[in-house]
């Protein structure tokens, strides 16, 4: 597409070159009815000023700190990103979900989203959600269904008959992520191989302290293995464990996620779940390349599997 230049763009929004040119650098004397009028004219006319078009630019859209805080996860999917980003030709801008509007202001066509809330947020930048789906949009995300199917399947294997899961939170009515498909494919595992099931066999760490929550998960149950599905959920599960007085794995098994230099050094080794996150963030940014060449498919949904690492973390009944 022809990019426009300074005059037409001038000449578009009723203005003269000069506020336009002061517009793109936020000078404070701009009126915010001319500046909107000037960014929605830029955008609608594939306008990019001069200093931004050297190189393709990637926006990462994360939570806001107070709101989720960088754990493991998150730092993982950052450092792939950016690994992926540099290979392919991409710089990469991180911006928290209350400064979404930057996205736009520097003319940021394509923006790979960790945050659900962003969705209809943005009118000009095109939105990737990552790790979570919802219709309409391109997505790629990891196959939590098989994770968590394989999981069960490996207690079951090691004589596990009571099997229960924590999650972090609940999981939302609009979009799929990663809640919702560990919940929904926990369930119908156990139900296909017969064992106690049911929303009682699931625990929210967001409902209350960590010892709360595994403690009367695991009491009810009367559980004999645990399945802690969230990267991040590790340190606080294990220090409920660890006050419960459940030794791993002589009182409880335990498959948890990986946790990168964490999970292989606890006492001891956990088996886990391990996310591709150079296969999530490789498609992520295929995804980007399509859409700014304007060859992809609105609902395009790529899933990535992850795979169990073995380790010490249950034993065989």
């Amino acid at each position: 597409m022809k990019r426009s230049n300074i005059t037409e763009l001038a000449r578009k929004a009723n203005v003269s070159v000069a506020t336009v040119s002061r517009a793109m650098n936020n000078h404070p004397y701009v009126k915010k009815d001319v500046y909107d009028r000037i960014m929605n004219a830029a955008h609608e006319m594939n306008y990019t000023p001069g200093n931004v078009v050297r190189k393709k630019r990637l926006g990462i859209i994360i939570e806001d700190f107070d709101y989720n805080m960088i754990g493991a996860y998150s730092s993982n999917v950052l450092m792939h990103l950016s690994k992926y980003c540099g290979i392919n030709g991409w710089g990469m801008e991180i911006v928290p979900f209350s400064d979404l509007q930057l996205l736009e202001e520097s003319f940021i066509k394509v923006a790979i989203s960790m945050s659900p809330r962003s969705i209809g947020k943005l009118k000009h930048t095109k939105i990737i959600p990552f790790n979570w789906s919802t219709n309409g949009y391109p997505a790629v995300l990891s196959d939590y269904r098989h994770e968590i199917r394989i999981a069960v399947e490996h207690l079951f294997e090691r004589g596990c008959r009571r099997p229960v899961m924590c999650l972090p939170g609940r999981e939302s009515a609009t979009i799929i992520n990663s809640i919702g498909q560990r919940k929904a494919s926990f369930l119908e595992r156990m139900g296909e191989l017969d064992l106690p099931g049911g929303e009682g066999t699931i625990g929210y760490l967001i409902e209350g302290n960590p010892v709360e929550v595994i403690g009367k998960l695991l009491k009810n149950n009367q559980a004999d293995s645990l399945i802690i599905a969230g990267e991040d959920m590790l340190y606080p599960v294990n220090y409920a464990l660890d006050i419960l007085r459940y030794k791993i794995p002589d009182d409880i098994s335990v498959i948890s996620y990986e946790n990168r230099m964490i999970s292989e050094y606890m006492i001891p080794p956990h088996t886990a779940i391990a996310q591709d996150f150079d296969g999530l963030a490789e498609n992520a940014i295929r995804l980007a390349d399509k859409i700014l060449d304007g060859t992809l498919e609105p609902d395009t949904r790529i899933l990535v599997p992850g795979k169990l690492i073995i380790r010490e973390s249950v034993k065989s009944i």
